[in-house]
């Protein structure tokens, strides 16, 4: 009974949980964009950066908003299809006096593709509780091991990329 549920959400439903969401994101990234283009230009960005972070991210926070000023519609795009990226790209887009437009297109561009994969996982997550209960324990473990092994081939690509220089 519960899974039937699921499996019969009306199509309409559905738009309406991805519009919701794009609409709550848009306002969120528009106001974000608009405060930041209000209060700190580019030419500030450098000094913004040097009081804000530590000093070890310094040098990376300026190399990605350089690497922003020459290709800020890529950058927006790809962002907010990232996790945690996407909530700040807005950011660099206020710094660098993106053009309203494209900032508003690219945003709802890549903020619809989020929105409807979340749906979609939520809609299979839904429907397949059961067999997601079933498979948990090796789910996890596989999870697990990716996570690992991805870490640690970073791990040995950052020793090497030391030892080579």
């Amino acid at each position: 009974m519960f899974i039937h549920f699921y499996t019969t959400i009306p199509a309409a439903l559905v738009n309406t949980i991805v519009f919701s969401g794009l609409t709550i994101m848009m306002i969120d990234c528009l106001l974000t964009h608009n405060v930041v283009q209000k209060i700190i230009n580019a030419k500030k960005a450098p000094f913004f950066f040097q009081h804000t972070l530590p000093i070890r991210f310094q040098n990376d926070a300026l190399i990605t908003l350089r690497y922003f000023f020459d290709n800020a519609i890529s950058a927006t795009f790809v962002g907010r299809l990232i996790p945690v990226i996407r909530q700040l790209i807005s950011i660099p887009a206020g710094f660098s006096k993106m053009p309203f437009g494209p900032f508003v297109f690219y945003t709802a561009l890549g903020s619809t593709i989020w929105v409807s994969i979340l749906a979609a996982l939520g809609y299979f997550i839904g429907a397949n509780q059961e067999l997601l209960a079933r498979y948990y324990k090796e789910i996890i473990w596989v999870l697990f091991i990716f996570g690992v092994l991805w870490f640690g081939w970073k791990f040995f690509q950052a020793i090497n990329k030391k030892n080579s220089v």
